[in-house]
């Protein structure tokens, strides 16, 4: 592909986008577009590019940020029917909230939507600040363990995630 400009007697002359090609032999040429309408700097960037000056520019790895769509759009729709509104603008009310439309997007356990906010944008659609909690809170008000709630926590564990909480807050 190549850019070629054709004079023209009393206008400017044509710029063309061509592309050649060999048929029966012969070298042949077709035109793919007119692009005599396009700025004249962007047709030097494309004739640049065709001819290789930017191939030594070093792509860097697409990076992947947190899924944003998916929580804006559930959260958007609870807003419309009310549920943040009654769920309240306090932190455990946004919590909360988040448990309903994480139960609605992802449909697992608590511990599961905590995993699932990881690759998701909670912090920024819900306004949560330190969302996901980077470690696991033991049951109890204090944080403290009594061997009565120790003993009855293991018993209940049946996967051994139990002691695991969502809301730090009680």
């Amino acid at each position: 592909m190549y850019i070629a400009r054709v004079p023209n007697r009393t206008s400017p002359p044509a710029i063309l986008l061509r592309e050649s090609f060999r048929e029966d032999g012969k070298v042949k040429s077709r035109t793919l577009a007119n692009i005599t309408s396009w700025a004249p700097e962007r047709i030097e960037a494309l004739d640049r590019a065709l001819h290789g000056d930017f191939d030594h520019a070093a792509l860097s790895e697409p990076t992947v940020g947190p899924v944003f769509g998916l929580l804006f759009v559930l959260k958007q729709v609870a807003d419309q029917i009310g549920i943040s509104a009654a769920l309240g603008s306090r932190e455990i009310g946004k919590l909360g909230l988040f448990l309903v439309l994480s139960r609605i997007a992802h449909q697992g356990s608590r511990l599961s939507a905590v995993r699932w906010a990881e690759s998701q944008a909670v912090a920024e659609v819900l306004g949560v600040a330190g969302f996901p909690a980077t470690k696991p809170v033991p049951y109890g008000r204090t944080g403290t363990w009594d061997k009565r709630r120790s003993c009855a926590t293991r018993r209940r564990s049946t996967m051994g995630h139990a002691r695991i909480r969502f809301l730090a807050r009680v």
